[in-house]
């Protein structure tokens, strides 16, 4: 079980203006713009990492071995706002992708739980390292 950042943040959530300004620097000189600005990067992921949750939408995968038997599978890094998909390797070795009706993501729930539909169960996979992959 492993979760994998696809995508980092786009944006930071303090701008180079905001930093500068704390910093006593001068909003004109662009001398250290490139240093303060991956201060800020390195801060986040810092947090990030401490907090154990993104602070900023980044696209994540959940690495398992196999569904969990009855159970959700927990997406770590909260707060999860999307699933994007499910892929799984059924027992006849072929990836498949579960469809978007078959799976329901809990709001608010931390770590993300996603479960399988009402009436529905997680479909048997091959059981290997990455039999099921969820991009979230």
């Amino acid at each position: 079980m492993t979760t994998i950042k696809i995508t980092d943040a786009t944006v930071e959530p303090l701008t180079l203006q905001e930093a500068k300004i704390h910093l006593n620097e001068t909003l004109d000189d662009a001398g250290n713009d490139a240093y303060i600005s991956a201060l800020i990067t390195v801060a986040r992921q810092a947090a990030e990492e401490r907090l154990g949750r993104t602070l900023i939408q980044t696209t994540l995968q959940r690495v398992l071995g196999g569904f969990p038997c009855s159970d959700a599978i927990r997406l770590y890094r909260p707060t999860v706002m999307a699933v994007e998909w499910v892929k799984y390797i059924d027992t006849s070795g072929v990836q498949q992708t579960l469809a978007l009706s078959d799976y329901l993501l809990e709001p608010g729930s931390e770590p993300g739980l996603l479960w399988p539909a009402w009436g529905q169960r997680w479909p048997a996979v091959r059981h290997q390292p990455g039999a099921v992959v969820v991009q979230y």
